[in-house]
């Protein structure tokens, strides 16, 4: 008997190895695309990523305006490269190095002509958009949804450049909790990519 008992968990073990070994949150791209009502795509003229919210996934962490975190799975797409990257991340914003913000200190503070002002402005938020994001996970997949190489799974923070991937979901993110952009609307960077692809042809 113990020996019966012995080769059927032997058998229950190996036989669950692999699904314990599988990631819960594995997905290919046709679940990605069949499910927009849970996965947001994000308008993304300037790079060839896809770019997609888990919207079932987004929560509020910290509501203390300037200060706001939000965190959410978001899922990079690399079309030519056969892989999605899935990151569970924090978004950390401060509204003090917003669009807004940065206008209003640099109209109050600084005596300049009006392109000065822009120049300076600009380089602000080149510098500091006010975004910062901390991934707590990650796992990469092929397009069919098969776990490839394992990744690091916690980064340190890093500073969100302006107008990149990572601001236009960060920002996006910030839209649908509080109605509203967190800095300067997506739209802008996507409309600008098509004014400069119109003049290159």
């Amino acid at each position: 008997m113990i020996t019966l008992i012995k080769s059927f968990i032997l058998f229950l073990a190996l036989f669950l190895i692999p699904f314990c070994n599988t990631p819960i949150n594995a997905i290919s791209l046709i679940e990605i695309q069949n499910n927009p009502e849970r996965y947001e795509k994000i308008e993304n003229l300037m790079t060839p990523l896809g770019l997609y919210i888990d919207k079932e996934s987004v929560k509020s962490l910290r509501y203390e305006p300037p200060y706001y975190n939000i965190r959410a799975t978001i899922y990079l797409v690399f079309y030519d490269g056969n892989r999605i990257l899935s990151e569970d991340t924090i978004y950390s914003y401060n509204l003090n190095y917003s669009a807004k913000s940065y206008a209003q200190r640099i109209e109050k503070n600084i005596t300049s002509s009006k392109s000065e002002k822009l120049d300076i402005w600009a380089k602000k938020l080149t510098e500091n958009c006010g975004i910062q994001n901390s991934i707590q996970d990650r796992n990469s997949y092929d397009l069919n949804g098969v776990l490839k190489s394992p990744l690091d799974r916690q980064l340190l923070p890093k500073n969100i450049q302006m107008g990149s991937a990572d601001y236009l979901i960060a920002n996006q993110l910030f839209y649908n909790l509080y109605n509203q952009y967190f800095s300067i609307p997506n739209d802008f960077f996507n409309n600008l990519y098509m004014k400069g692809d119109s003049h290159g042809t």
